[in-house]
């Protein structure tokens, strides 16, 4: 099953420090909920550990990662297994400018699930992102020290 999603996430940051934030993958992984054993292998890969909570699909995935910082975007490439199932998820971030120390990151991923999670309705998955993204967001503006609202 392949799946996408986007949105916006606003910010009261330059831009430039916003792109700052989510090109540090390390600090982007600490705003990930239940997640653990992030390991940064090198200046691009990654590795880290997501407990999941969908439907009858519960427990840990191991992921690995690479991400690019290209001049008007980052992306990050993941890949991983657990509980019986397989995940691949490309994720494509943007920042703009929305005032003068205001931004906007502008998302959008595709997600393909294969084996058990496969066999969970595309609703739940949804909900569950949606939830994970608002957490995520919510990290992110507590670590450029934004109001959370």
């Amino acid at each position: 099953m392949q799946t996408e999603f986007s949105g916006t996430i606003d910010l009261d940051a330059a831009p430039d420090k916003v792109k700052e934030l989510i090109s540090n993958t390390e600090l982007v992984a600490s705003c990930i909920p239940d997640s653990k054993d992030f390991k940064k292998l090198d200046a691009t890969h990654f590795s880290i550990t997501v407990n999941v909570g969908i439907s009858m699909v519960r427990g840990p995935f191991k992921l690995s990662g690479i991400t690019e910082s290209m001049a008007d975007y980052v992306q990050y490439s993941i890949s991983g297994k657990g509980l019986g199932s397989e995940v691949g998820i490309t994720i494509k971030l943007s920042v703009a400018g929305t005032g003068p120390s205001a931004s906007r990151v502008t998302w959008s991923a595709t997600a393909e699930f294969k084996g058990i999670i496969s066999g969970v309705s595309e609703p739940i998955i949804r909900k569950i992102t949606d939830e994970k993204v608002e957490e995520i967001a919510s990290n992110l503006k507590a670590k450029l020290g934004n109001r959370v609202v």
